[in-house]
């Protein structure tokens, strides 16, 4: 493997031939779901073992994968964080004897979130990537203008769906403190 250079200087972390974790850790998230979840499950709580066997081997790679691709921009690593809370949401899910279809549903869709949090991630990590040095410029005149327009970034996806439900408790909570707030204003 060839190391790359900028600058007199080994840039550690990437080189020519590296691997790709990106690419083939989010594929086998993807087989994982067809695999554990299509047709007849028979034993529930091997196909929840399984795709948090995918997710977690996930966790280790890709995300530090795309972290990396970005630099460790902040934006990035709070996508691929949603990945990580899925995740660990998934290592709760009942994998037992006592697992149900339910379980497995609720482990199918933490990995599907886990899959579009990772794409989302590698599309803005793909943007934010640190530039190559490119063609060497001519240190007479003034460079062209670039003739191509970068996209448009990506947004960090939506919460998962157990984010109303922590919202409404939340809210419900606030709502109480302050009824208790203000009946103890009065009482004093």
């Amino acid at each position: 493997m060839e190391s790359l250079q900028r600058g007199g200087f080994r840039v550690t972390g990437f080189g020519v031939g590296a691997p790709d974790a990106i690419g083939p850790g989010i594929a086998a998230l993807q087989a994982a779901v067809t695999q554990y979840t299509s047709g007849t499950i028979t034993n529930p709580g091997g196909a929840v073992a399984a795709l948090l066997t995918a997710g977690t081997a996930a966790v280790g790679s890709v995300g530090p994968a795309i972290d990396a691709l970005s630099g460790n921009d902040s934006t990035v690593m709070g996508a691929t964080h949603l990945a990580w809370v899925d995740n660990d949401k998934l290592s709760r899910v009942s994998s037992d004897s006592t697992a149900t279809q339910d379980d497995v549903t609720t482990a199918k869709n933490l990995v599907l979130d886990m899959i579009n949090q990772y794409q989302v991630a590698q599309r803005l990590a793909a943007s934010k990537a640190p530039k190559t040095a490119g063609p060497a410029r001519s240190s007479r005149g003034a460079s062209a203008p670039s003739a191509t327009t970068p996209a448009p970034p990506d947004t960090i996806p939506e919460p998962s769906p157990w984010f109303l439900p922590a919202l409404i408790a939340g809210g419900a909570f606030l709502v109480a403190g302050g009824i208790a707030l203000v009946a103890a204003r009065r009482a004093a």
